[in-house]
């Protein structure tokens, strides 16, 4: 088949071949111009991950203050000892888990960097931490309080060993 020219091409010719330019050189300036964009793309990122987490802090304040109020229905209850255990494992579990949360978000925060040129951020995070840290410690004394109310279940080996051998 001929081209516009009336001119057949080979049909097995090879496409033609588009080099890029070569890359431009960067002055110090445009180098020094981008890596100043870049750490203030980081800051305005880091800044959304500590607005983020104060939101996230405010879910919490409410997740515990719901631990809190079982405990307090739990203990001011009327239910036999055994129900309150099986309630109290339920809290304790859930105060574990929360822990367990509440460590991944510190862990979360230990992640962002915040330059010496931003001081406010840098008391930001510190307070979340703070503030995750005394969640933690509230969820930890609840689940000590927790436990004084779960009963064990009676052990088997010590109850074959009190009644004797079984063989």
């Amino acid at each position: 088949m001929g081209n516009r020219f009336g001119f057949s091409e080979p049909e097995d010719s090879p496409p033609p071949v588009h080099h890029p330019p070569p890359p431009r050189v960067l002055t110090k300036e445009e180098i020094e111009e981008q890596e100043r964009m870049e750490a203030k793309r980081r800051e305005e990122m880091d800044f959304k991950k500590l607005e983020s987490m104060a939101t996230k802090i405010d879910l919490w304040r409410k997740r515990i203050e719901g631990i809190d109020t079982l405990e307090a229905e739990l203990v001011s209850s009327k239910k036999s000892d055994v129900e309150k255990s099986v309630e109290a494992q339920k809290i304790e579990r859930n105060a574990h888990l929360y822990c367990e949360e509440l460590l991944k978000d510190l862990f979360f925060l230990d992640e962002i960097t915040v330059s010496q040129s931003h001081p406010s951020m840098r008391d930001i995070r510190k307070q979340h931490v703070k503030t995750l840290q005394q969640m933690m410690d509230s969820l930890d004394a609840t689940r000590k309080r927790m436990k004084e109310h779960i009963i064990s279940p009676p052990n088997v080996e010590s109850s074959v060993d009190q009644q004797g051998s079984r063989m």
